[in-house]
């Protein structure tokens, strides 16, 4: 019950956030999930985050995963996405973020921008993400607050 609200309202804060977008694509794009049925209450949220880009499944993007907790690292993704992805140049500002996974430079853009601020620091001040684990609510909100900062 818990992911399934915060699906919820990750899904509909990435639609409002990405009314912010210009651009986005309109093309209708065939669902490729085999979990993602017509008919289910999340089908339009998650054709809208697939056709506009912001998510594309999860492993070999088959499956949506609509069952699934959101981890920090899917967060800060649709984040970067939705500013189309912008030039990073991974440097591994964050300790426990390895250059080549798919959240790598959005964790990295994001901590440059002051989207996230990081879970912790290491002895030496420098900071982790925690890119695996489940995203809290409270995580959620200041994630979209700060980037909706940076955005306006």
């Amino acid at each position: 019950m818990k992911a399934h609200k915060i699906l919820s309202a990750f899904l509909a804060a990435v639609m409002l956030l990405s009314i912010c977008v210009t651009g986005a694509s309109s093309a209708d794009k065939k669902l490729p999930f085999t979990d993602t049925p017509e008919g289910e209450w999340y089908y339009d949220a998650v054709k809208y985050v697939y056709e506009n880009g912001l998510m594309n499944g999860t492993g070999d993007g088959t499956k949506f995963s609509p069952n699934t907790g959101l981890t920090r690292g899917m967060v800060v993704t649709v984040i970067y996405r939705a500013e189309r992805s912008p030039s990073n140049k991974f440097t591994g500002a964050l300790l426990d973020v390895a250059e080549g996974q798919y959240y790598s430079d959005a964790a990295e853009w994001a901590y440059k921008k002051g989207i996230v601020n990081g879970t912790g620091f290491d002895e030496w001040g420098d900071p982790y993400f925690s890119p695996n684990r489940d995203i809290t609510r409270q995580e959620l909100a200041t994630m979209f607050k700060r980037y909706a900062d940076f955005k306006y």
